[in-house]
């Protein structure tokens, strides 16, 4: 379990998503230690969907610093 604690985790969540509301992602962001949480503006459920250029970004963002960052012990 304590491998899993290194991993990089990144959500992106929809600010109108009403049937996962952005607090879930806030709560869940508090759970994951070093977790980090992107809310976008004007987008429901399927972010993917609605935004592909801002997750297509913030994803494309995530990866390249993880794969630059040395591992988290």
């Amino acid at each position: 379990m304590e491998e899993l604690a290194r991993l990089p985790v990144q959500l992106i969540w929809g600010a109108d998503d009403t049937w996962q509301v952005p607090d879930w992602g806030r709560k869940l962001n508090k759970a994951i230690p070093g977790s980090e949480l992107h809310i976008i503006d004007n987008c429901g459920h399927f972010a993917p969907e609605e935004r592909p250029h801002q997750v297509a970004t913030l994803t494309i963002d995530f990866l390249r610093r993880c794969s630059a960052a040395p591992p988290r012990h």
